[in-house]
């Protein structure tokens, strides 16, 4: 699929990777590329357990991975098509029916069953018939010379210099401030961008978004779970907060916009692993990975999906029998979950999981002291990401519709990392091919697709969402991933 050079809205060079980082976490280091708000890497380095508190360290002994799929070259990103290799999504993640789809809304939020207005909006066709997928196709140029338009993956997001990260943000001062105190590394990123979604007779509005990354030290009970892998040790966590709100002004504008957000991230715990075993064994693939949602059975449903990937609005439970394969609340035999491969559909997964939002009014740090509502586990290289949010649940991809392996570069959105083995060539940091069939998990966290159109959705749901920004508010949605090693 061809691609447009990104249009630059500052003097920020979109390919050059902002790099987060803390003395406190020397472990853990995050690449985020202001293009598409691309997280390029999560690199970590493995230290061996045994080493005397007070033997010298070389850099022989320190093996890095990088626990983030994508392409080697930043670029890539772009240049190599569309491929969703860790970039954001939205401004609505995954699927809507391309058009003109009406619908009905409360004026207020969570009062479903009175004051109903009827709306509508108009979505891009993008990805097949029919279908508006991941914010949809890219906009040639926007209407308005201070927004951007399009797909969130396509935009650049500004880096917010420290003097500026006070003025107009949606992060208060008070927050920041607390960061800084607590010892937590942030990067703030925002865009502006303009609607273009708004139904017949609705004027575009423009609306804020920003994402704050951080990188923090992990306290001991935040891994109180983990009895289940009683010599893991935690290296720190990784996180991002979305916010959004409409920018004030004519009330005669539009006063809301289907808002779902989510970073396309796909994870592979065991490629950068050095063993030639493990690399003849796994090829780069996932297979073998577990995962586990840490929830009840009776919690957690499938969403059932038509033939061409749009939901119907209804939910399969993991006793209906059509939703054989997908039961992740699977303690599996050691309490990590089931691996991928065990009972993946002929096509793979590419499915979303849902379960019911519980009302908190816990903070944002008590919130990250409870257990995960998912693990991802590679038992080869002993190495689990432990899943918080504030979200309803998650989109599964296994990268099903990626070449086989060798993998054509051009074909498969640019040339594997370096540091990403095969067992095409175990024992050298690259085969100079691309990422190949089920080279990733892809775990991306946000609320179902179309939850805005599906009534029934929205009561699963519960806590009165249905993915509708109205003007005044704020959206927020935030997940974390604490990296657990041994």
């Amino acid at each position: 699929m061809s691609s447009s050079a990104p249009r630059q809205s500052s003097n920020v060079d979109p390919f050059q990777p902002i790099i987060l980082e803390h003395p406190a976490v020397p472990d853990l280091q995050a690449h985020i590329l202001p293009y598409g708000l691309t997280v390029h890497r999560l690199l970590l380095n493995r230290r061996p357990r045994d080493l005397l508190q007070d033997a010298p360290e070389s850099e022989e002994s320190v093996e890095v991975y990088d626990l983030i799929v994508g392409p080697e070259k930043e670029t890539d990103h772009c240049d190599g098509g569309r491929n969703f290799f860790g970039p954001v999504v939205g401004p609505y993640a995954n699927r809507l029916p391309a058009g003109v789809t009406r619908f009905s809304y409360s004026e207020q939020r969570g009062e479903r069953k009175a004051g109903l207005v009827d709306n509508e909006v108009n979505s891009p066709e993008w990805s097949g018939p029919g279908v508006c997928l991941h914010g949809g196709p890219e906009m040639p140029e926007s209407r308005s010379s201070q927004l951007q338009s399009g797909p969130f993956d396509r935009m650049i997001w500004e880096p917010v210099a420290a003097k500026d990260q006070i003025g107009g943000s949606l992060f208060s001062q008070l927050e920041l401030s607390s960061l800084s105190t607590a010892g937590v590394a942030f990067r703030l990123f925002r865009i502006d961008y303009e609607e273009t979604t708004v139904g017949a007779g609705q004027a575009p509005r423009g609306v804020r978004v920003e994402a704050l990354f951080t990188l923090s030290s992990s306290s001991p009970s935040v891994a109180t779970f983990i009895d289940l892998i009683p010599r893991s040790e935690s290296v720190g966590i990784f996180g991002v907060e979305y916010r959004a709100r409409f920018h004030e002004g004519d009330p005669s504008l539009n006063q809301l916009t289907p808002l779902n957000i989510t970073q396309h991230w796909g994870f592979n715990l065991s490629a950068s692993d050095p063993s030639s075993a493990v690399q003849k064994a796994e090829n780069g693939q996932i297979d073998a990975h577990q995962l586990r949602i840490m929830k009840s059975r009776k919690e957690v449903a499938v969403m059932e999906l038509q033939s061409n990937g749009l939901p119907t609005g209804k939910l399969l439970p993991f006793e209906d029998s059509r939703s054989a394969g997908h039961d992740w609340t699977d303690a599996g035999k050691d309490g990590l979950g089931k691996a991928i491969a065990d009972g993946i559909p002929e096509a793979g997964y590419d499915n979303f999981y849902t379960w019911p939002l519980i009302p908190s009014s816990f903070s944002r740090e008590e919130e990250m002291s409870q257990t995960p509502q998912a693990l991802l586990r590679s038992e080869s290289s002993k190495l689990t990401l432990a899943f918080r949010t504030n979200q309803s649940g998650f989109q599964l991809y296994t990268a099903n519709g990626q070449p086989t392996a060798p993998a054509d570069p051009k074909a498969s959105g640019g040339t594997r990392k370096l540091i990403h083995r095969t067992a095409l060539n175990p024992s050298a940091r690259s085969d100079e091919g691309g990422n190949a069939f089920r080279s990733a998990a892809f775990i991306e966290f946000g609320h179902p697709h179309a939850t805005f159109l599906h009534e029934g959705l929205q009561d699963f749901i519960g806590c009165g969402e249905d993915t509708l920004l109205r003007v005044g508010e704020t959206y927020r949605n935030w997940v974390s991933i604490e990296v657990l090693d041994g």
